[in-house]
């Protein structure tokens, strides 16, 4: 397998994708001038210098078997460890709308499905706007963060091309990637244009969107320390409600989940309108890490055992290896024991939610105020102020506002839906190639495994830098 940089191709049919790939690989009969995906299925080749490894994919707007043709998009970037995801996009009269499409794009891989460092942006046709690489590159680094642009016209030259993305991809470092069938349903979508059911989802993104804002303005009113208490409880009372509006959709629309034509256009449907309500839901967690930012995370290694420790009470001072605290100890360092507990109920009727809570006085955790003695610990002799920083551990790591473990699909139509993917995938062509030998080269042949075992292959063992091209069976010249 080729050592160059894996990149894939990803956009809209007619964005200009294969003629990309064409001036790269200079191979032709890729490209089609009308604006129904002419690409079927993925084709993988080098650059013609042999620095890259281009994967030409179909449009994933396309209008026939968009299922199918968006299954052949995760094929691709499954197939060999990304070192970049170049989103395509075609030049516009007006500049909002390239920046509009080049961001449903990149909000797909955020904020926790794929590392948004794989995307570059490509945006082709530039011959044909007024506006120029000086005016787009501001408005894309403001709108979205993103600073690798790469503006195209006919008078680009293959050379130029190559020079780009090779310094694109110096910057970047390959990721493994397993497109599942979750993650599938937020990266693509499946969903067809019938308005009664997006409507209906629209309803449910607004609500939702409504009840948060109705939070919002109720929640200034609480005392500090109850807001705290409050921001955790919503937002786990707004995750099911997520789950309450899947049910909904379904039931209203009447998505049966069968087996069948319309089960991809079901499930797209859902994950659409879940993708909207996980980003509201979102921005609900990102107030609630604030309070986490705020609690003491420092850790210390004792000088002597060498065990880690986080202080739970007291000062910088002298203590023990291994003394227990005097109470179970909460993180909410002024109420110590006391727990809040808030309801939350939405009346659609006058768009008002309504906050109810039990009191401090009748909720108490339970405390034990004695001391508890020794614990695990040598028993040495320690000055906290004194003791050895320590990093976070890895396992309390990571984006704690994530919405990844929540699935785009209700918990009973999820085995269905994970049955189908998986047999419509590992029905697709497997991912082989036939060489083309550069000159003085041997030929050779190379066939990539069944899904979810890209990473291991077979080979005849001749040895060269060859042109790839993909085919059903393994072929030798």
């Amino acid at each position: 397998m080729s050592k160059a940089p894996y990149i894939v191709l990803l956009g809209d049919a007619g964005a200009g994708k294969s003629t990309l790939f064409e001036k790269l690989t200079e191979r032709a009969g890729r490209s089609s001038a009308t604006s129904e995906s002419f690409t079927r299925e993925p084709e993988i080749l080098e650059s013609s210098d042999g620095r890259l490894l281009i994967c030409d994919t179909p449009g994933t707007n396309s209008s026939q078997e968009k299922f199918k043709s968006n299954l052949y998009i995760a094929q691709a970037m499954n197939f060999w460890p990304v070192t970049c995801v170049l989103v395509v996009v075609k030049a516009d009269l007006k500049i909002d709308n390239v920046i509009g499409k080049i961001s449903e794009y990149v909000t797909r891989f955020v904020p926790e499905d794929l590392p948004i460092g794989l995307v570059s942006v490509c945006i082709t046709h530039m011959d044909l706007v007024s506006w120029g690489k000086e005016d787009l590159i501001p408005h894309i680094y403001s709108h979205l963060g993103l600073d690798t642009v790469l503006p195209v016209s006919l008078q680009t030259t293959r050379q130029e091309l190559e020079d780009k993305l090779h310094s694109v991809c110096r910057k970047k470092r390959p990721v493994k990637l397993d497109i599942n069938s979750d993650m599938f349903l937020s990266l693509f979508k499946l969903n067809n244009n019938n308005l009664k059911v997006l409507c209906d989802s629209k309803k449910e993104v607004v609500r939702f969107d409504k009840i948060k804002q109705e939070f919002y303005r109720q929640r200034a009113s609480y005392s500090d320390r109850d807001q705290m208490d409050m921001i955790f409880e919503f937002q786990a009372w707004m995750a099911s409600e997520i789950t309450l509006a899947q049910e909904r959709v379904s039931t209203r629309n009447g998505f049966q989940f069968i087996n069948g034509p319309y089960i991809s256009q079901e499930a797209g449907h859902l994950a659409s309108m879940t993708n909207q309500l996980r980003a509201i839901l979102y921005d609900i967690r990102i107030e609630a890490a604030k309070y986490h930012k705020d609690m003491d995370t420092t850790f210390r290694k004792c000088p002597k055992c060498g065990l880690i420790w986080q202080k739970g009470e007291g000062c910088d001072g002298e203590t023990l290896c291994g003394s227990r605290p005097t109470s179970s100890i909460d993180a909410r360092k002024d109420v110590f024991g006391k727990m809040n507990t808030f309801f939350f109920e939405w009346v659609n009727e006058s768009n008002f939610l309504k906050i109810n809570r039990i009191s401090n006085s009748s909720r108490h955790a339970s405390v034990d105020t004695k001391p508890q003695g020794q614990g695990k610990g040598c028993g040495t002799r320690i000055v906290w102020a004194e003791m050895t920083p320590v990093a976070v551990p890895a396992e309390f790591e990571g984006d704690i506002a994530s919405t990844k473990g929540m699935r785009s699909l209700p918990a009973r139509l999820w085995k269905t839906w994970r049955d189908v993917y998986h047999t419509a995938y590992h029905m697709l062509p497997k991912l082989t190639w036939k060489t083309v030998p550069r000159p003085g080269a041997a030929a050779s042949c190379v066939g990539i495994s069944e899904a979810f075992d890209v990473s291991v292959f077979d080979s005849c063992k001749h040895t060269s830098q060859c042109h790839i091209s993909l085919a059903l069976e393994p072929v030798c010249e």
